[in-house]
C-alpha cells in the first residue's frame, strides 16, 4: 500500500512510519522534514511547505492512503493568534484536500485530531442525568471554584467518559481548528464516497515528547520541570481528570486506521479509557523520574482548560480493533530516559 504521511518527523509520526515500513508498505514522508532526519531507503521524503499547491500535488500523486498528522502543537501558538493557528492547521489541510481532488484520489484519509475538540467532558447530575457543561465562568476560576455544577439545579456533578456522539464545543483556537480539519476531511470524503477517519487522540506521552519552550500539555510541562530539577507545577487543585495514552499505543491506533480492510468514516476516540488526575500523574512522574521532588499544587487555572475530559475508547475497539495495551505505570517507566526532543 502506498501511504503518504505528513508530520512524519514528529513525535507520533516517526513511530507510525516505523510501523508502516516494518509492515512492508510504500511510505512517502511529506512536509517539514528536517534535513538531519533520515528514515532509510524504504521511505521517500518530499520536503517543503504543505501550503504549496504544487508540492502537495506532487506529494499525494498515486497515494492510496493519506495520513495527515502535521500541525502545530497546541502550546506553540497562543489562543488568540487566530491567523497563525489557521495558517498552521486549516490551510495545509485545505491545500492537501485540494491536491487530492486534482489528482483523482480514490483512497482513504486519516486525520490526526485531538480530544480537545470536545471542550468540557460529560457529567452526571443526580437530578438531571447525563449532561454537558459549557466553559467555566472566569469569576468561578478566580474564586478557585474549580468544579463545575449542574446548569439547571447548580448541584454537584460527577464526571463521566465522553463518546463520539457528543457535540464538540472547543475551548481554544487550537481545538476549534482541529475540529475544522475534521469537517474539511468529512466534506471531501463524503462527497466522493470515500472513507475519512478523524482520530481524536488524547494526551499522548512518551520519552521523546517535545519539552522545549513551546511545550504544552501537562505531561511535557511536568517532564520539563523534572528534567530541570524543579517540582512539577500542578494547576488548580490537581483533581482534574484526564486520559494519558502512550505514544506506542497511539501509533498502533493510527496504523490500524490506515490499514483496516474497510476503515471507519467519522471521528474515533483514541484513548486508554483510564481516568487519571493531574496530581496522580505528577506524583507518579516524580516517583519514576526523581523521587527527591514532589508536585507543587499552584492553585491557578490555565486558559481554555477543561476541568474533566476522559474520552471513551469503545468505538475504537469495535470499528478498528484498537485497545490500549500500555498502562500508565508501564508507560512512565519506559519514559524515564531524558527527552531527546526540544
Amino acid at each position: 500500500m502506498r501511504v503518504v504521511i505528513t508530520g512524519a518527523a514528529g513525535f507520533l509520526g516517526t513511530r507510525v512510519v516505523e510501523l508502516l515500513v516494518e509492515a512492508g508498505h510504500d511510505v512517502r514522508a511529506v512536509g517539514d522534514v528536517p534535513d538531519h532526519v533520515e528514515f532509510g531507503d524504504e521511505v521517500t521524503v518530499v520536503r517543503g511547505d504543505l501550503r504549496d499547491p504544487d508540492l502537495a500535488e506532487r506529494a499525494v500523486a498515486g497515494a492510496e492512503v493519506v495520513c495527515h498528522l502535521a500541525g502545530c502543537h497546541p502550546g506553540e501558538l497562543a489562543s488568540d493568534q487566530f491567523p497563525a493557528v489557521i495558517a498552521e492547521l486549516d490551510v495545509p489541510t485545505g491545500v492537501i484536500l485540494h491536491a487530492l481532488a486534482a489528482t483523482g484520489f480514490e483512497g482513504r484519509v486519516v486525520l490526526g485530531s485531538n480530544a480537545e475538540v470536545y471542550g468540557e467532558g460529560r457529567y452526571d447530575c443526580a437530578l438531571h442525568g447525563s449532561l454537558r457543561i459549557g466553559r467555566r465562568a472566569a469569576a468561578d476560576l478566580a474564586a478557585r471554584q474549580w468544579e463545575p455544577t449542574c446548569p439547571h439545579c447548580h448541584g454537584a456533578v460527577t464526571p463521566l467518559m465522553i463518546d463520539e456522539s457528543a457535540m464538540a464545543t472547543p475551548l481554544t483556537a487550537f481545538a476549534a481548528s482541529k475540529l475544522h480539519q475534521e469537517h474539511l476531511v468529512d466534506c471531501f470524503t463524503s462527497e466522493r464516497g470515500l472513507v475519512g477517519t478523524s482520530l481524536r487522540l488524547q494526551n499522548v506521552y512518551g520519552s521523546d515528547v517535545p519539552v522545549g519552550p513551546t511545550a504544552a500539555g501537562v505531561y511535557p510541562l511536568f517532564r520539563r520541570d523534572l528534567s530541570a530539577g524543579r517540582r512539577p507545577r500542578v494547576p488548580e487543585d490537581g483533581s482534574q481528570r484526564r486520559d494519558f495514552l502512550h505514544v506506542d499505543d497511539a501509533a498502533r491506533a493510527v496504523m490500524l486506521a490506515i490499514t483496516h480492510p474497510t476503515g471507519h468514516h467519522g471521528p474515533v476516540n483514541i484513548s486508554s479509557g483510564k481516568a487519571t488526575t493531574l496530581l496522580e500523574l505528577a506524583t507518579a512522574m516524580c516517583v519514576t523520574q526523581d523521587a527527591r521532588l514532589w508536585p507543587e499544587v499552584v492553585g491557578t487555572s490555565r486558559p481554555g482548560e477543561a476541568r474533566h475530559l476522559v474520552a471513551a475508547p469503545t468505538l475504537a475497539e469495535s470499528v478498528l480493533g484498537f485497545r490500549s495495551e500500555i498502562s500508565l505505570a508501564d508507560g512512565l517507566s519506559r519514559s524515564v530516559a531524558p527527552s531527546r526532543r526540544s
